[in-house]
């Protein structure tokens, strides 16, 4: 993103070929990196609430939508940002296992880690995404919901990859 057409460039939001990255100014990734992890969502969460952030990037992010297709993954990805894709998956597990995944990742990852802060931080969040005014967190209506609390990251993939083949036949 540039200044010249986005205001948010300032910000520490950028675009690359990879993505949008939100990383706030003057916080260094030298720091601790579950500092910085828990420093730059709390940055991304205020950033999200901003509805002229929000209308900014929406056309940045539909833009990366072209042939021959992309997996998009975020919080209103198939309700605001594509809402017409051919396959939605809502993938969902309970916050106390996504909170043990993270802990696992970041222990494996040399981080110290509190795994009862990591559960209340990603409720809340929870929380907050849907009951915001924009953007509420809510499976589209054509939204494919697959609970992952109990399946091992294989059986996700299986599952999801079924359902793409089903979907998207003439692209196997």
């Amino acid at each position: 993103l540039d200044e010249a057409r986005c205001p948010l460039a300032h910000d520490g939001i950028r675009a690359d070929r990879h993505g949008i990255v939100a990383e706030p100014h003057g916080f260094r990734r030298r720091r601790r990196r579950d500092q910085w992890h828990r420093k730059s969502h709390e940055h991304v969460r205020r950033r999200a609430a901003d509805l002229r952030v929000r209308a900014a990037l929406l056309a940045l992010q539909q833009s990366f939508a072209r042939s021959p297709g992309l997996v998009a993954d975020g919080r209103d990805m198939g309700t605001v940002v594509f809402p017409d894709a051919v396959l939605k998956v809502f993938l969902t597990a309970s916050a106390e296992e996504r909170a043990r995944r993270r802990y696992l990742q970041l222990k494996a990852a040399g981080q110290e880690v509190d795994l009862a802060l990591l559960t209340r931080e990603i409720a809340e969040r929870d929380h907050r995404d849907a009951h915001r005014a924009a953007s509420p967190l809510v499976p589209a209506t054509d939204a494919i919901v697959i609970d992952s609390t109990a399946m091992p990251v294989e059986a996700v993939c299986a599952e999801v990859l079924q359902l793409a083949r089903a979907r998207l036949p003439e692209r196997n």
